[in-house]
């Protein structure tokens, strides 16, 4: 297990390089951040003079061989557009995201699980078809036409919940919904899939035959064994509502990381954009790396070399 940990840290370490390599050379091909900053009736002097100051005047190596530098002790400069280090405006709203993500995810496990297990036990029943029909709506609605329609709906015309902003829980519950709606679907239909593929093996017969109740046979040995594909696909759903936050984010107007990186891209603030990134890559392997070791204590038969 130690030497399959450091090996994956290693591939970990590939990755956020790659990622760093990644966004450097994107955020600069967006456009020239200086000519944004600089007042609109400013000489060519003036504006190269900001660029001296700001070191865009440099050669391209230069600038991210610095960059790199920085990397490694998690200096990423300051943002461009408020003067204060770059990690410390993405750390300052990392919280709100996590929360949202973490409550989503928690939303369509809670909801994805029954859904899941009750379509494989009632397969090709009432409830199998309304659970087909679900997850074929939940992955069909964009994300955005989702979160646009629940504001309409009850943050303007029933006014039961907050249309924007993060105040109090009732605030996270929109966006919530419309993050966990593509997310419950998917673990839905991976459950039911895994679900129906146990119920037909050997030791569930067994379990039967030596008169288990159905209840203790379908969860307590059944959806156990079944779990496997389903950890995958939540560690990488969480990854994708980490990323995908962006656009409900910007729709609820969500004080977190996606929202702030889409205000950077649009003020050319490279260093904020790139610490974003790197972040998030950071916490996306994390989660991979957790979720392979979380199947060997789910299945005691799997062991890392």
């Amino acid at each position: 297990m130690g030497r399959y940990v450091v090996k994956r840290l290693g591939h970990a370490a590939l990755v956020l390089v790659g990622v760093t390599l990644f966004s450097f050379f994107l955020t600069r091909m967006t456009g020239d951040p200086v000519r944004l900053m600089a007042p609109l009736d400013a000489t060519e002097e003036e504006v190269e003079l900001l660029r001296t100051q700001l070191g865009f005047n440099r050669p391209l190596h230069v600038q991210f061989l610095d960059y790199f530098r920085g990397v490694l002790v998690l200096d990423f400069g300051d943002s461009l557009r408020h003067g204060e280090p770059a990690m410390l405006l993405v750390f300052e709203r990392m919280p709100a995201t996590l929360s949202l993500s973490f409550t989503a995810l928690l939303l369509a496990v809670a909801v994805a699980v029954p859904i899941g297990v009750v379509s494989a036990t009632r397969r090709g029943g009432l409830l199998d078809a309304l659970g087909t029909l679900l997850a074929l709506l939940g992955q069909s609605m964009p994300v955005y036409w989702l979160g646009i329609l629940l504001i309409i709906v009850f943050g303007v015309q029933l006014r039961w919940l907050p249309a924007g902003g993060r105040t109090d829980w009732t605030s996270y519950i929109l966006p919530a919904v419309t993050l966990a709606a593509y997310t419950c679907t998917s673990i839905m239909r991976i459950l039911r899939s895994s679900m129906l593929g146990v119920l037909g093996q050997d030791f569930i017969r067994t379990a039967r035959a030596k008169g288990l109740g159905e209840r203790t046979v379908v969860y307590r040995h059944a959806l156990r064994n079944a779990l496997l594909p389903v950890v995958t696909v939540v560690g990488l759903q969480l990854g994708s509502l980490l990323s995908g936050s962006v656009i409900t984010e910007t729709i609820f107007a969500w004080p977190g990381v996606g929202r702030f990186v889409v205000q950077a891209i649009f003020n050319r603030d490279f260093f904020v954009v790139q610490a974003a990134v790197f972040l998030f890559a950071l916490v996306i392997v994390a989660i991979n790396l957790a979720t392979d070791l979380l199947y060997s204590l789910l299945d005691p038969r799997i062991r890392y070399a």
